[in-house]
Order: C-alpha cells, then structure tokens, then sequence
C-alpha cells in the first residue's frame, strides 16, 4: 500500500463499506466477498464502487468504545461548491521543458 500512498501509516487495516461495516463477506450473503460478486451484486462499474480503508487499531477501537460510539463515513458530493477546493487546475507546459 506504501508504493501507492506514501502518507498512509503503517499497520494493518480494514475495508469498510459506505455504511461503516467492515467488509467480510457480499451484503446479504454468506459469500466471501469478491470484488467481481460485490459489483456484479450492486450493479454498479468499478468506478462508482465506493470502499473505505481504515486503520483496524482505529475501527476496534471504536468498535469497543460502547455502543454511543459509531463510525461516521463522509463522502463529498460532487455537487458542492467545497469539493474543488483541493485540486488544481492541470496546467500543459506546452513548449516549455520540465524538471524530473
């Protein structure tokens, strides 16, 4: 994971549905989860499938902090004027050579 996201922290983590379960098997089955089964179930492309990666020290603890606590999963919506506001515009260099 490091090779791909330098600025995860190390540990062992989970994957987590949009609603906070973590992910074990195909909601509403006793099937392991698949990616393949799991886009297939939902009908959804790869590109819509939304998974959340979580730290697994962090999700047991919330998970043994009592029943007053939850894991509260937020996604952006593409609607909002905020959603931007951490990309740049990709800028061409046209004529003008890069440094590597």
């Amino acid at each position: 994971m490091k090779d791909f996201n330098k600025d995860l922290l190390e540990g062992p983590y989970v994957l987590l549905y949009p609603d906070g379960t973590e992910v074990v098997t195909i909601p509403g089955t006793q099937r392991p989860f698949s990616l393949d089964e799991y886009k297939e179930e939902i009908g959804k492309p790869y590109a819509r499938i939304n998974l959340f990666i979580f730290l697994k020290e962090d999700f047991e603890g919330a998970e043994n902090a009592g029943s007053d606590s939850e894991i509260v999963v937020t996604i952006k919506s593409g609607g909002d004027e905020l959603s931007m506001a951490d990309t740049l515009p990709l800028e061409e260099p046209g004529n003008e050579s890069t440094p590597i």
